[in-house]
């Protein structure tokens, strides 16, 4: 996904399901009810390889953003390869079942110099 240098916004729910690298430098910034839904239907790589300094954001879109402004990001049932490095996400976690992050059934991932600030859930 390309880095626009303008924030994506994320209203809802985005399925995530095939190829996806995300450039460094990306914001994405999500409404209420906006969350990730990554690797549920199919086969997934999912790419979010930031840099110390351009790291990728994940946060609200709210004018003042509190601890659970947005839902999260889920990774669900149906891994192929799934990298978050130098990732930093504000304000998730609405979901309280599924937390500002969430790994559901046998998915696994390299999470590496990322950070979680001001996250109302984690699970």
């Amino acid at each position: 996904m390309e880095n626009l240098t303008i924030p994506y916004i994320i209203e809802g729910e985005v399925d995530i399901d095939g190829n996806l690298t995300i450039e460094p430098g990306t914001q994405f910034r999500f409404e209420a009810a906006g969350w990730f839904a990554i690797g549920y239907y199919a086969a997934t790589t999912f790419i979010a390889d930031g840099t110390s300094a351009s790291p990728i954001k994940f946060t609200s879109n709210a004018s003042s953003p509190v601890a659970g402004s947005w839902r999260g990001i889920t990774f669900m049932i149906i891994p192929d390869k799934f990298k978050m490095n130098y990732c930093i996400f504000d304000y998730a976690g609405s979901n309280v079942n599924e937390g500002a992050l969430y790994m559901s059934g046998t998915s696994s991932i390299i999470f590496t110099n990322s950070t979680i600030r001001t996250a109302a859930v984690m699970v």
